[in-house]
């Protein structure tokens, strides 16, 4: 027979599979443009901005797929990141430049670094504004001595897919290698018909004698030890910017479509809460609150709101991240892991030992690397992002635990936290003096026998000799509903044990 604190887990449980069915299942579509009426040409705006994760990915392919009721002349896709997860970099590179019609063009109105450098590749045309910079792609971690590029193994990918794009749409190869390679020094070299070309160094110096004698400068723009970041006029200069532009209506008149119908599809507002949820700021404050919801439930009788909101926070955090690509289903199973063996720990076994160290431990593990992705690799300017995420995971830790200890000793005596927990016997049920702290005849309790009420872990409510007292045990945890012994009176204090 299940009894009310089943009933309320079960609900618990049920809310939180209910929050991860809706975030799956939040419809795709909603808010964005009607196709135009009119006959005149198209042109669609996707823009791509703030960190490049699995979430973004996602809502480019939607919008991708909706912009083919605009039968576009021109795909606009406007940049503005300071990078993110290479694997969904490399997904929405390859989305973009697996687009043959229409043309696609990269609009970067500030800013295209790291994974958004990545991106702007795929574009067959890349578009900056006076004030824009791109580039910076080398893959980077945080160590003890600061910001470390990551080794060959790590950029060769990165850089192969800079390399590919580059040769597909035009763009110098040795330079966009160098946005990603600190050991490369690239040469830009002028011929006698007044032809420039840039190449490795070591390139320059394998050159045929003949192509050498037609060689009439020569000069370093990217030094070893260097990553390539441009300015916009730099990019225009080196071939990798097509146009420089002030907005997209001066683009669209360099492209000769000044006339033509702008239709943006932005994020639509499923994907804007997935996005909100994933920012480090909101997620902290998830996390804040999951915390405070199992601390506080750990801490008083019975499942209640406490419980409920905890779990529902840390569904809520959890699958936010798996939706964006930063937290993978390992993780959320140790979370998951991590939290049945602190259950079991409460519940179950008495006192406080390995499993409960070893559930905490797995739960803190688990909303770290949620919430600081391992696959995440930016660049210089992006270690910002991490920084910030780590900071808020401290405190946000530092605060919940000081806040719950706060709690679990004002709480309790509020008239309002009775209602919201199940086990607390009703102000009717104490029948006897005993209840109200009063010490005679409390030592005439040693040896006798009774039934604990609520769970005791280690304090609680039992019944003994038909009337209702405070008791706890010595660390030990006893159910609701098995048989106690008082061993001793200690002032106020009613110390008992299981019996059998």
């Amino acid at each position: 027979m299940s009894t009310p604190r089943a009933k309320r887990l079960t609900a618990a449980c049920g809310a939180a599979l209910l929050i991860m069915a809706l975030t799956l299942a939040l419809p795709g579509a909603a808010g964005q443009d009607a196709p135009p009426e009119s006959a005149r040409e198209t042109v669609v705006v996707i823009p791509l901005k703030g960190l490049i994760d699995k979430g973004l990915y996602d809502s480019m392919v939607r919008r991708l797929d909706e912009s083919k009721a605009f039968d576009p002349v021109l795909l606009v896709f406007e940049i503005d990141t300071y990078g993110g997860l290479v694997d969904a970099a490399i997904e929405i590179t390859d989305e973009i430049g697996g687009i043959d019609e229409p043309k696609t063009v990269a609009f970067v109105p500030t800013k295209a670094f790291s994974a958004g450098a990545m991106v702007a590749m795929g574009a067959r045309e890349i578009v900056l504004t006076p004030s824009s910079s791109i580039g910076d792609a080398a893959p980077v971690i945080q160590s003890a001595e600061g910001p470390q590029i990551i080794g060959e193994k790590t950029q060769s990918p990165v850089r192969s897919m800079f390399r590919k794009y580059a040769q597909r749409n035009g763009y110098p190869e040795a330079l966009v290698e160098s946005m990603v390679t600190l050991e490369l020094e690239v040469v830009e070299v002028t011929y006698s018909d007044g032809t420039a070309k840039y190449m490795l160094a070591g390139e320059f110096e394998d050159l045929p004698e003949d192509e050498k004698a037609n060689v009439i400068r020569s000069r370093t723009v990217v030094r070893e030890g260097e990553i390539l970041t441009l300015t916009a006029s730099e990019a225009h200069e080196y071939g990798i910017a097509r146009f420089v532009v002030r907005d997209i209506d001066e683009m669209l008149e360099e492209y000769g479509l000044s006339g033509a119908e702008v239709v943006t599809l932005h994020v639509n507002w499923s994907e804007a809460i997935a996005r909100w949820l994933n920012d480090p700021r909101i997620a902290s404050i998830i996390l804040l609150l999951g915390i405070l919801g199992v601390y506080m439930e750990f801490k008083v009788p019975g499942f209640g709101l406490p419980g409920i909101v905890g779990i529902i926070c840390f569904a809520t955090f959890f699958f936010s991240k798996h939706l964006s690509g930063m937290a993978a289903n390992w993780e959320i199973l140790l979370f998951v892991i991590g939290l049945v063996l602190l259950i079991l720990e409460v519940f179950v076994i008495p006192g406080f030992g390995i499993a409960g160290v070893l559930g905490m431990s797995l739960v803190v593990l688990s909303v770290a690397l949620a919430l600081v992705p391992a696959n995440i690799t930016p660049a210089p300017l992006d270690m910002d992002f991490l920084a910030r995420t780590g900071a808020y995971l401290i405190v946000t830790l530092v605060v919940a635990f000081a806040l719950g200890a706060l709690l679990a000793k004002v709480l309790p005596h509020t008239p309002v936290v009775g209602k919201f927990y199940l086990g607390e016997p009703a102000p009717e049920m104490i029948a006897h003096a005993e209840a109200a702290g009063i010490t005679s005849g409390k030592k005439d309790l040693v040896g006798k026998g009774g039934l604990a009420e609520t769970q005791l872990r280690p304090a609680g409510r039992a019944k003994i000799d038909g009337e209702y007292y405070d008791v706890s045990t010595q660390g030990d945890m006893v159910a609701s509903g098995e048989r106690i012994e008082v061993v001793s009176v200690r002032g106020n204090n009613i110390i008992v044990k299981r019996v059998g």
